[in-house]
């Protein structure tokens, strides 16, 4: 399997907290501070206690060079100390919130219970719902989504439910009033990128929030219609429907931005069609390929961290169901793509991937060779489609409670043979 994240560094995420915690210890040494590895949080302070995810730090310290680990270790800490600014059901909305509003576009996982739970929660027992979203937001295409953020000097904080609640607005209402901010702070930056596409130059950590103002693209010197792709937070990249040379380019050029950004969002293109996004569907294969090896990437990793949270969840719950892994492999064009195993004999969620393995099992248990059948995802779900059961989660899975029968077996045998014999 190919290991996109493996970066040759000994340092572990615990190794990095132990440096936080101590560096944080300089400047407030009666601080309480409390790491858990499981749930990857540090809890800071008591009464109330804030509660601050590591992963995302740690990520950036990796991979910052050996000269700037210093440096950044001591504005993590800064930021872990700063008291939180999010104001109360006390302050005034139009004065003290609404100038600091700002619409953000974040991977739909950001929103489900992956990276911002307590996996402790479960640990003791607790049954929150895997599918309830922790921020409120508005689907944007399958794989991002529109939320609120709260922006000040010294931090940015994204905006609750409870929070807009507390302030008696609604989403729709506050989602307006932080378009009108951004808008109000945004002139078209487009910097011309070797392979003819265009790149966001804002740089202000909200260059994928520009994707939501349409007029913006109109600045761009481009013969069709605009297509873009924002595989990180602070990326978004252009190219026109008519240049499928600059969308390779562009395609290309994201996949190297993964490597020093790991706040990443999505890989899938969308075309600009009047004021709206829509899928781009390219008609051209070398596009699509490109497309789909970015997005395997970002989905191995939101694979990645959703499956330790379920897994816990269900134990706890005391569920017998397998998390199967996303797995993805490298080809040696350096195309990626996708694979999960459909075991007979297990119940388990299934993720979404470029192809299914079914897997029979001999009455001892042993997995029975040859395997029953390796087919595109599209090719499988149309055929077993019915045994697979939808789970309301992002990234995806299906859960699946039986084995495919004789009939359907035959079914599955015969699509592979069509497969092998047109390959």
């Amino acid at each position: 399997m190919f290991d996109f994240f493996f970066r040759g560094d000994k340092v572990t995420e615990s190794k990095y907290a132990q440096r936080l915690i101590a560096r944080i210890r300089e400047s407030g040494p009666a601080l309480k501070l409390v790491y858990d590895e499981k749930s990857h949080m540090l809890a800071v302070g008591s009464a109330p206690v804030q509660k601050i995810f590591l992963g995302n730090m740690f990520k950036d310290y990796l991979r910052a060079p050996q000269e700037e680990r210093d440096g950044l270790l001591t504005r993590h800490a800064i930021s872990c100390t700063a008291a939180p600014t999010m104001p109360g059901a006390e302050a005034d909305y139009d004065k003290d919130v609404r100038p600091h509003l700002v619409p953000i576009v974040r991977s739909r996982a950001n929103a489900y219970a992956v990276q911002a739970l307590d996996l402790a929660e479960y640990v003791e027992g607790a049954t929150t719902q895997l599918k309830q979203p922790l921020l409120v937001g508005r689907q944007l295409g399958e794989d991002r989504a529109i939320h609120l953020a709260f922006d000040t000097e010294h931090m940015m904080s994204q905006v609750p439910a409870s929070s807009l609640a507390e302030w008696g607005v609604d989403f729709e209402r506050a989602l307006s009033d932080a378009m009108a901010n951004l808008r109000a702070a945004t002139v078209p930056r487009w910097e011309p990128m070797e392979g003819g596409f265009f790149r966001g130059n804002w740089n202000d950590s909200y260059d994928c929030s520009r994707l939501l103002l349409p007029e913006v693209f109109a600045a761009l010197p481009l013969d069709g219609q605009p297509v873009a792709v924002v595989p990180a937070r602070q990326d978004i990249f252009v190219a026109s429907d008519r240049n499928p040379q600059a969308q390779l380019a562009m395609l290309l050029h994201a996949r190297e931005r993964l490597d020093v950004n790991n706040r990443w969002c999505s890989g899938s293109l969308i075309v600009l069609e009047g004021d709206h996004w829509k899928p781009y569907d390219s008609p051209d294969a070398a596009v699509r390929q490109a497309e789909a090896t970015l997005c395997n990437v970002i989905l191995s990793d939101a694979y990645g961290a959703q499956k330790p949270v379920l897994e816990k969840a269900h134990a706890a719950q005391g569920n017998d169901i397998f998390v199967a892994s996303f797995m993805a492999y490298q080809r040696q064009d350096a195309s990626i793509f996708s694979i999960c195993t459909y075991s007979e004999g297990i119940e388990a969620l299934l993720p979404r991937t470029d192809r299914v393995v079914f897997l029979e099992t001999n009455p001892d248990g042993s997995v029975k060779e040859p395997m029953l059948a390796d087919l595109p995802w599209q090719t499988a779900h149309a055929i077993a489609g019915h045994l697979m059961e939808p789970v309301d989660t992002y990234p995806p899975r299906f859960r699946v409670r039986s084995f495919p029968d004789a009939s359907v077996r035959e079914q599955l045998r015969a699509a592979a043979a069509r497969n092998a014999s047109t390959a």
